[in-house]
């Protein structure tokens, strides 16, 4: 166990050893040098940038030593100046230059030398897997970056090297990048210089980037020039302007000024254009009707344009929408424009690139003009004040409607009618319309005066009418004939409306709505015969008068019926119900207290009416319709059974049990109040036989068949009464006797003797016999017994001094007297024999 724990306190230091080195070296650093070179960059073009890498590690130091053979003192010279360059910049800590032979030669010296360099630098090659040159442009950023990913390996930068030759070529590289600059920088970002990430392999390390790299030198400008294409378009920017003359001129510059013609494209090369404002005005000739030659005439700034890219100018889309009064578009309308002719395809006319300004239209509507003026196009300063929406759709509303004509009759109602139409050209009038319903609805026709001829002929009633008029589109208008509408309603004979009924008005029939409601449209003056028939019955027959539009209510043999079911006591009684009217429906329900019946016409109808719970049928009958209508209850053969009992002396049998049996099937119990009546509610009319018992018992006292049609079933208990005197063997009366007076075994009463020994019975139910029971002392007797008799019962015992001895217990006083004489006569014949002992001695 201590070895386990020992064992992960190791392993938790190592890890925490680990994660410290890591951390420690988590951010790598090197020395590199980096030098930007001189380079001039143009925004809207790719130029060239060179930058010059070396590896200045210097990460130990040692000594070297060289000897110099035969060497020029000017060479010698260089070498020393360079060996001060290296100790100036503590590359080395120091040099020793000693001269071993000296020689001239040819005007110049030479000589022999050792040379001794103190603690030169040394370091570890780096590789530089890929170099990346980007801009700080806030909107740009990272995300446009140049790399350069050619390989190269770096030694350490040699100052011996440098110092015997002038030059370290391993230590140090030139890379270059092809560069781009944006065209729409903001001019504030110009003066911005590039930044270098470097992707190294440090020794021991793996592949890092090494991001925002300092840059010891960085010479690139990026001069206040942008080059970019300009496209001409109309004010939406969708449709390019060819041929425009556009002229950009700097402001306070006004000599430096540049004049372009667009081509088909409408796009532009703007070459190199200096970064400040300039006035900007676009010329462009116009086939429609134009009140300025120029189309753009603004002042922008280079960034700007160079942004968007588009110069929109004042040329619309301009959108004509005709429109009739009720806002529905004229399709196929003729819109004229400048003395251009279109024709406006769902609902509108399109023309493009149109001048600002104010311009003719003419609209024609099936060959009738229907608008000449002016639209402007364009901003305007009293039109739209706001100058923020341009004019660039105009929705006019157009004296066009619907020519709507009703044929009625004289009462309003719409009457089938053949129409024509007379309007200001042929087409515009119509001849030989027929509608059934009456209605001529020609759509959108311009708003003049058409005469309409409206004709009206019947083949029920052969009646022809006529009428002309004249009206105008836009609004419902009416034309009403010499001929009459008849409104009809049907009702039963309780009032309501009866629908579906087929009318007969003479030749012409209808049918009757929700409402009991029928119109006869279109009826001439005339007597007419009425018939109506409802689901194949007739129903109604009579006749009418029309001598113009008249309405009348038809009271129709058809009745609801609404009959309450009670019982013989008045009470509601819920029953289930059969009906069948007279056109063979049948209706049924459940647990009804009131039977409804609606739209029943006149005829013979059967009602079966049955019991909810045992299906007994209460009634059976076939009435007529009318009958059924007149009755309003229906008294149903059940009421509660009240049955009455009573003592012969006309007191109540209270606590008797009652036993109803129906001899049609089923039975009941219930006991007597203290009124001596029992309830057995909801009983119906049939044979019942009913069984009384005597009070608190189950002895049949009255067992007899009645028939029950609701009447109080009554009946009477004649009453008796008994004597039972109670003596001992010496004929002495027993007071305290219990005496139990009983039929059959059934327990009738109980009393207790008096003084005299007598229990008297008086108010029990009249018997053949009874049978009287008597018990005291543990001593019990019994004799029968006769309906108004008297009977003496005699125990077996004496009664002294008031106590009752049986022959037992006198025997059992005498035995026990004996015994103490005997025992009083031993215990003088001890003691005497005692006192004769103590004597003698």
């Amino acid at each position: 166990m201590k070895l386990k724990i020992l064992s992960l306190m190791i392993l938790i230091l190592s890890a925490s050893a680990f994660t410290t080195v890591f951390e420690a070296s988590a951010q790598p650093t090197w020395n590199l040098k980096i030098i930007i070179l001189p380079s001039e960059l143009y925004m809207g073009e790719w130029g060239k940038v060179y930058v010059n890498i070396t590896n200045m590690d210097c990460s130990a130091r040692e000594n070297f030593f060289v000897e110099l053979k035969s060497v020029s003192e000017k060479v010698v010279n260089e070498l020393v100046k360079r060996a001060e360059e290296m100790e100036k910049m503590e590359w080395i800590r120091g040099y020793d230059l000693k001269v071993k032979n000296l020689w001239g030669y040819a005007g110049d010296r030479y000589g022999d030398y050792s040379l001794t360099v103190f603690d030169s630098c040394t370091g570890s090659k780096i590789d530089i897997v890929g170099v990346g040159l980007w801009f700080p442009f806030q909107e740009i950023g990272r995300r446009m970056t140049f790399w350069n990913t050619s390989k190269r390996t770096l030694e350490a930068f040699n100052p011996i090297n440098y110092i015997l030759h002038g030059v370290d070529p391993k230590s140090s590289t030139i890379l270059s990048f092809r560069v781009y600059i944006p065209e729409d920088i903001p001019s504030e970002e110009i003066s911005m210089k590039p930044i270098v990430d470097v992707r190294v392999i440090l020794p021991g390390w793996f592949e890092y980037t090494l991001e925002s790299y300092p840059v010891a030198e960085n010479r690139v400008d990026i001069l206040p020039y942008r080059t970019f294409n300009l496209t001409i378009t109309d004010f939406d920017g969708l449709n390019p302007v060819p041929n425009a003359k556009v002229i950009i001129t700097r402001l306070m510059y006004y000599y430096e000024k540049r004049e372009y013609i667009t081509p088909e494209n409408g796009t532009l090369k703007i070459h190199r254009l200096y970064d400040d404002k300039y006035e900007v005005a676009v010329y462009w000739n116009s086939s429609y009707t134009q009140e300025y030659p120029f189309i753009q005439f603004e002042q922008h700034w280079a960034y700007d344009l160079a942004r968007s890219k588009i110069l929109k100018t004042s040329l619309f889309t301009l959108r004509i929408k005709p429109i009739d009064v009720y806002g529905r578009p004229l399709n196929r309308a003729l819109v004229m424009f400048d003395g251009f002719e279109k024709i406006a395809e769902n609902g509108e006319a399109v023309y493009l690139m149109v001048p600002q300004g104010n311009h003719t239209a003419q609209i024609f509507w099936k060959g009738v003009k229907v608008f000449d003026g002016w639209l402007w196009t364009g901003y305007h300063p009293t039109i739209y004040p706001w100058m923020t929406r341009p004019a660039v759709e105009h929705v006019l509303k157009l004296p066009v409607g619907d020519l709507i004509v009703q044929a009625v009759d004289t009462g309003g109602n719409s009457v089938g009618a053949n129409f024509t139409v007379i309007g200001p050209n042929l087409e515009t009038s119509f001849g030989n319309i027929y509608s059934r319903t009456g209605l001529l609805n020609i759509s959108q026709l311009p708003i003049l005066d058409y005469n309409i001829r409206v004709v009206n002929y019947s083949k029920l009633f052969k009646n022809l009418v006529e009428h002309t008029d004249v009206f105008r589109p836009g609004e419902k208008r009416f034309i009403q004939l010499p001929i009459h509408s008849v409104k009809l309603k049907v009702e039963s004979m309780t009032g309501r409306p009866v629908a579906d009924v087929i009318l007969r008005l003479g030749p012409a029939s209808s049918r009757t709505g929700e409402g009991g409601y029928t119109v006869f449209s279109g009826v001439p003056r005339d007597e007419y015969e009425v018939l109506g028939e409802w689901l194949g019955i007739e129903v109604y027959r009579g006749k009418i008068v029309v001598e113009g539009s008249m309405e009348k209510v038809l009271r129709a043999v058809i009745y609801d019926i609404n009959i309450r079911l009670i019982d013989y006591n008045g009470k509601e009684y819920p029953a289930n119900y059969t009906f069948l009217d007279p056109l063979g429906r049948m209706f049924k329900d459940k647990a009804v207290k009131n039977l409804r019946i609606e739209y029943v016409p006149e005829g013979l109808c059967k009602l079966v009416i049955t019991d909810i719970s045992v299906g007994r049928e209460l009634l059976n009958k076939t009435m007529k319709t009318k009958e059924l209508y007149e009755i309003s209850e229906i008294v149903l053969p059940v009421a509660d059974m009240k049955i009455d009992v009573k003592w012969s002396d006309g007191k109540p049998v209270e606590k008797a049990e009652i036993e109803v049996v129906d001899l049609a099937g089923g039975s009941m119990n219930a006991f007597t109040d203290h009124n001596g009546t029992a309830l057995l509610e909801k009983q119906f009319f049939s044979n019942y036989r009913v069984t009384i018992y005597h009070p608190y018992t189950k002895l049949v006292v009255i067992s007899q068949e009645t028939e029950f049609k609701g009447q109080i079933l009554r009946y009477s208990l004649e009453k008796a009464f008994v004597t039972v005197r109670v003596v001992d063997l010496l004929g002495n009366p027993i007071q305290g006797a219990e005496v139990y007076l009983s039929h059959f075994g059934v327990l009738l009463s109980n009393q207790k003797t008096d003084q005299n020994g007598i229990a008297f019975f008086k108010d029990v139910v009249k018997l053949p016999l009874y049978d009287a029971y008597v018990s005291s002392r543990g001593l019990s007797g019994s004799e029968r017994v006769g309906p108004g008799g008297s009977i003496e019962i005699k125990l077996d015992y004496v009664s002294l001094a008031g106590l009752g001895l049986s022959i037992s217990d006198i025997l059992g006083i005498a035995v026990l007297a004996i015994s103490i004489i005997i025992i009083i006569v031993i215990v003088v014949l001890v003691r005497r024999s005692i006192r004769r002992i103590l004597r003698k001695t």
